[in-house]
């Protein structure tokens, strides 16, 4: 994600996250996930996170889903210049919830990072948002994302906030 406002960059992220989930019951399952992100305007170069763990599907129906998941991860950072790998418990959940027979969709995804090194602190990542679709292939998208580190590089700010509407290409 790039901005620019009155000629000057007021954004410049990337972020690639992949979750995966492969139940071992009816409800326990084991998670893997992996994430990229990088903010250069806050001083994050780079964070690689990969971890593992374990969760549970309350519901996954026709109606929505809800599942938590906990785990531990390995946390490399480059900001403003400086290495650090430090490990990390990550927290998370995932709800969301069908509406006027499947086309509106509420979602919330979170995910806490807590990395016990205490210059470093927890990183809170949130997305929140509705889905409409138009058709079984193209959707619309109003949503709420949110970043929070208790504990930024020095100069910036503990939360960024972005709001986002589109239109989406499911396949």
């Amino acid at each position: 994600s790039n901005e620019e406002a009155e000629a000057q960059t007021t954004k410049d992220q990337f972020d690639f996250d992949y979750g995966y989930k492969r139940l071992m019951t009816e409800r326990w399952f084991v998670a893997g996930n992996a994430e990229y992100f990088a903010d250069y305007l806050k001083g994050i170069d780079s964070r690689v996170t990969i971890g593992a763990g374990g969760g549970y599907q309350f519901w996954d129906n026709t109606f929505g889903a809800l599942s938590v998941e906990a785990g531990i991860s390995a946390v490399q950072e480059e900001i403003d210049g400086l290495d650090e790998n430090n490990p990390a418990g990550r927290f998370a959940l995932d709800y969301k919830r069908l509406l006027l027979a499947n086309r509106l969709e509420l979602f919330h995804k979170q995910a806490i990072l807590v990395i016990p090194d205490p210059d470093r602190g927890q990183v809170l990542s949130t997305s929140t948002g509705l889905r409409y679709s138009l058709s079984n292939q193209i959707d619309t998208i109003a949503r709420v994302d949110l970043n929070h580190e208790t504990k930024p590089a020095p100069g910036n700010s503990k939360t960024d906030t972005t709001y986002t509407v589109g239109i989406g290409i499911k396949f």
